[in-house]
């Protein structure tokens, strides 16, 4: 019975980082469009910590996988280790993606290109802000019913990402109101909100 129990626990946590990879994909193909369609910063900006959380999110489902497996010769007591260093390289990515930002923002606020932003790019921002809100609160609950510390990384993850596309969102909104140079001030502080988000990660 503790053996089926086990299992099922494992499919379970499988299926909810195979969520997170789908998720990720999709909110990331839409911000990316509407980036490249509009020219703002703060979308693409978003849209490459949305790059990051697909890669964060396989990463996390092949190490929920791995975690899985049973002891063998190599492993004598079994691969939970993978989860840890999962929730680590999660952690890297984050940093670098959230300084890669910082350094477009700086170009781009000396360098400044005219954006053409609509009513689309709100409602994209303000799905996403919704979708990540949940995907934030199931991950850490089910990181922590399970202990599963990728899954508790994505959940962080995710609620670092609804203060990010809220930035994007105020970034928007003002540049349609006359201020451009906002676009770039909200894509700087959306970097470092990603850069501490790394550092939590993986504290």
């Amino acid at each position: 019975i503790l053996d089926l129990i086990i299992l099922n626990v494992r499919k379970f946590t499988q299926k909810i980082s195979k969520l997170g990879v789908v998720l990720n994909l999709l909110l990331f193909i839409a911000k990316f469009s509407i980036g490249l369609i509009s020219g703002s910063i703060a979308i693409f900006s978003d849209a490459l910590n949305s790059f990051m959380d697909v890669l964060s999110s396989i990463g996390v489902f092949i190490a929920v996988k791995i975690s899985d497996k049973k002891p063998d010769l190599d492993h004598p007591f079994g691969h939970h280790r993978a989860e840890p260093i999962a929730g680590l390289i999660v952690a890297v990515l984050v940093c670098v993606f959230g300084i890669e930002i910082m350094l477009n923002a700086v170009t781009g606020f000396f360098n400044p290109q005219k954006s053409s932003l609509s009513i689309v790019a709100i409602s994209i921002l303000v799905l996403t802000i919704i979708i990540k809100f949940f995907m934030s609160v199931y991950f850490l609950y089910v990181g922590k019913k399970f202990n599963s510390p990728a899954l508790k990384a994505s959940g962080i993850d995710s609620r670092s990402d609804v203060l990010v596309s809220s930035l994007a969102l105020i970034s928007v909104v003002f540049s349609m109101s006359g201020f451009p140079e906002m676009e770039y001030i909200g894509a700087l502080v959306i970097g470092v909100v990603i850069i501490y988000s790394g550092y939590k990660i993986g504290s």
